[in-house]
This record gives structure tokens, C-alpha cells and sequence, in this order.
């Protein structure tokens, strides 16, 4: 379905960069962050060079991450609906989680034909 960024990004990659380059304006941040942890943290929490893309947590790579000492967030962007979790994604980023201090998340952004399809993996 069209939107008005379809014609910014066309892949898992374009679009977690795109939210992370939002991020660096106080205002989004808050919203994202605040969003991704139920509303405990905001961005006087987590600054913008506590987001990173595409790093190696041993094992698997999410698409993001933000990372303090007292928050974990794993974050997997699914853009198309043809492109399942690898076999190792869940478990790895449970594990990285899991050995992390202070509270913890694993967020799953997917299209909703993505949850439809793929309702088993979720």
C-alpha cells in the first residue's frame, strides 16, 4: 500500500535508517522511544548516539538497536512480506537481551500483510 514515504525508502535497511536519522530531532525520539519501551524511557533517556544500525550482537544483526545502561532495545524491521525471520534472528536477540542489564526489549516492526502471513513466526 502506498505511503508517503514509499517513494523514500525500498528496503529493511533504507527504512531503519530513515527512523534512525529522525531520531536525531528531540521530538521524534521521544515518540519512538517512548513507544518502544511502554513509556519508561524518552529522549532525555537515550540520546541520539545511543541508537545504532545494523550491529553484530554476536550471532545475528538487528536492524537497530538502542542501547544505555539502564535500557536494551532490539529492533527488527520487516518492510516485505516475503522475508521471514533467519532461523537464528529470535534466539539471538533473546539472548543478547537476556545478558543485558536494566530493562530490556525486542521490538518487531512489521506491514500488517507481514503479521498476516506470517502469524506463526510473530
Amino acid at each position: 500500500m502506498p505511503n508517503v514515504l514509499s517513494h523514500l525508502v525500498r528496503d529493511e535497511n533504507s527504512m531503519t535508517n530513515l527512523l534512525k536519522s529522525l531520531c536525531v530531532l528531540k521530538p521524534i525520539r521521544e515518540v519512538v522511544v517512548r513507544l518502544f519501551t511502554a513509556g519508561k524511557f524518552g529522549a532525555d533517556d537515550v540520546g541520539f548516539d545511543d541508537i545504532s544500525t545494523q550491529q553484530n550482537i554476536g550471532g545475528s544483526i538487528p536492524d537497530m538497536c538502542i542501547k544505555i545502561n539502564a535500557l536494551a532495545i532490539a529492533v527488527e524491521i520487516k518492510t516485505s512480506d516475503w522475508r521471514g525471520l533467519t532461523d537464528n534472528q529470535p534466539t539471538a536477540y533473546l539472548e543478547w537481551l537476556n545478558g543485558q542489564t536494566g530493562d530490556k526489549f525486542f521490538v518487531f516492526l512489521v506491514t500488517p500483510s507481514y503479521l498476516a502471513q506470517h502469524r506463526q513466526e510473530y
